[in-house]
């Protein structure tokens, strides 16, 4: 999991808050050596790598927040490189999976009542957001 991949979440079935509570449980085990699907094992500064890596998350859940300077649709976040810096192999799909991304983002700022959608139009709730 932790590596020079960034985390992945932008497909039907993922789920922010589920993927940082397998962040923590791995956390939580104290492992010496990890071995991952995508990076193969790594054994050095294991707590390290997942503290990296779940910040990742966090850094961009601050963009998408940023990015609501006004009221916006989920169009208007398209092409701003907030997941990923570029779309160099298959710039269509990496939008796409952007779009993704941000929308899940968007879904838990919702349930942390930090942002409001009413329609299709996204914007933060300052009644419940602190900056």
């Amino acid at each position: 999991m932790p590596s020079g991949r960034s985390p992945f979440y932008g497909h039907d079935f993922a789920d922010i808050e589920e993927f940082l509570k397998s962040i923590e449980r791995l956390r939580q085990l104290n492992a010496r050596i990890v071995a991952t699907g995508h990076a193969g094992p790594f054994n050095d500064q294991v707590i390290d790598k997942f503290n990296r890596y779940e910040e990742i998350i966090y850094r961009r859940e601050r963009r998408v927040l940023k990015r609501l300077t006004r009221p916006r649709t989920i169009g208007d976040f398209n092409g701003h490189n907030l997941i990923f810096r570029t779309y160099a192999d298959f710039p269509d799909l990496m939008r796409w999976f952007e779009i993704v991304h941000i929308e899940k983002h968007l879904k838990r700022l919702k349930a942390l009542e930090k942002v409001q959608q009413i329609h299709d139009v996204w914007s933060v709730n300052y009644t419940k957001y602190n900056k």
